[in-house]
C-alpha cells in the first residue's frame, strides 16, 4: 500500500500546504479520503504516475465541510478512471450524504450533476462501520464533530481528521502502522480553548494526541489538519510536544510517498 498525502493543512491552505485529502494506492485501485484543495496535487506528473497503474479510484469523504471537499468538483478534469463516491449518511453525520453530494454538484455551486461525468462509476452512501470495495474493508469510526464525522480505517492505516480523539478511539486505531491524526493545537491554544468550552473540541492537540498514539500502539503518529495559523516556528513547536510523548510523530511531506 502506498500513502501519499496531498493536503495536510486545517481549514485553509497555505503556501506549503493545502487541505485535507490522502492519496492511497493499493493493488489495482486508488483511494482519496477527501477532497479538499490537496486534488491539486494529481495534477503533478509523480502523482499521474501512480494513477496510471490503477482501474478505478473510490472517493471517500469524512464530512462535508468545505475544507474537505473544496477540490470534488476538480475530479472531473484531473482522473480519467471510473470514479466511485461514498459518502456518510445518518446516523453517522447529521445529515443526508447523497443530498449533500447532489448540493455541491449542481446548479448553481457546480454546472455538471456528477452522474452525466464522463468519469463517474457510482455514488453510494453507507451508514455502518464497514464498507467494502473489491474485496478490502474500509472500517468506519463515528466521532465527534459538528455535524458529525467519522475516521478510517484500511488495513494498518488509519485517517482521523477533525475530531478530538478519545479514550473510546483507541481499539479502531490500535496497531496502525501509520495513523493519521487530525492535531490541530498545541498545548497552549488548547488548553484555551477547553478553558472555554463546555465540550470537547472538533480537533485534537499535540501532547492529548500523542498519548492516545501511545496507548493504541501505533508504529508512527502522522500531524494532520494542522492549524494554517501557526507559523513555522509553532508547527514545529507542536511537533515537539508531539516527540515529548510519543518519539515516532512526524508531519507529512505534501506528495511524498510512504509505503507500507
Amino acid at each position: 500500500m502506498k500513502i501519499i498525502p496531498l493536503g495536510i493543512a486545517g481549514f485553509i491552505p497555505t503556501e506549503s500546504r493545502e487541505t485535507s485529502s490522502i492519496l492511497l494506492i493499493v493493488d489495482k485501485i486508488a483511494i482519496l479520503f477527501d477532497c479538499g484543495t490537496g486534488l491539486k496535487r494529481l495534477m503533478l506528473k509523480k502523482i499521474q504516475d501512480e494513477l496510471s497503474s490503477v482501474d478505478s479510484v473510490y472517493v471517500f469523504l469524512s464530512h462535508f465541510h468545505m475544507d474537505h471537499l473544496a477540490g470534488l468538483p476538480w475530479l472531473l478534469k484531473l482522473v480519467d478512471k471510473p470514479l466511485h463516491f461514498y459518502v456518510p449518511s445518518n446516523p453517522l453525520i447529521e445529515s443526508d450524504g447523497i443530498e449533500n453530494l447532489n448540493i455541491i454538484t449542481n446548479n448553481p455551486f457546480f454546472g455538471l450533476e456528477i452522474p452525466k461525468w464522463p468519469n463517474f462509476g457510482s455514488i453510494n452512501s453507507f451508514n455502518s462501520d464497514v464498507v467494502y470495495i473489491e474485496n478490502k474493508a474500509i472500517k468506519i469510526n463515528k466521532q465527534y464533530h459538528s455535524g458529525g464525522s467519522v475516521g478510517f480505517r484500511i488495513d494498518d492505516f488509519s485517517f482521523i481528521t477533525d475530531v478530538e480523539p478519545q479514550e473510546k478511539d483507541i481499539k479502531f486505531i490500535e496497531g496502525s502502522s501509520l495513523l493519521l491524526l487530525d492535531t490541530m493545537y498545541d498545548k497552549l491554544n488548547y488548553d484555551d480553548l477547553i478553558s472555554k468550552s463546555t465540550t470537547i473540541l472538533d480537533h485534537g492537540y499535540s501532547i492529548g494526541n500523542a498519548i492516545i498514539a501511545k496507548k493504541s500502539n501505533v508504529k508512527q503518529f502522522g500531524l494532520i489538519h494542522l492549524n494554517p495559523l501557526y507559523d513555522s516556528r509553532r508547527i514545529a513547536q507542536l511537533l515537539g510536544e508531539s516527540k515529548s510523548v510519543f518519539k515516532n510523530s512526524l508531519i507529512p511531506e505534501e506528495t511524498n510517498i510512504y509505503t507500507l
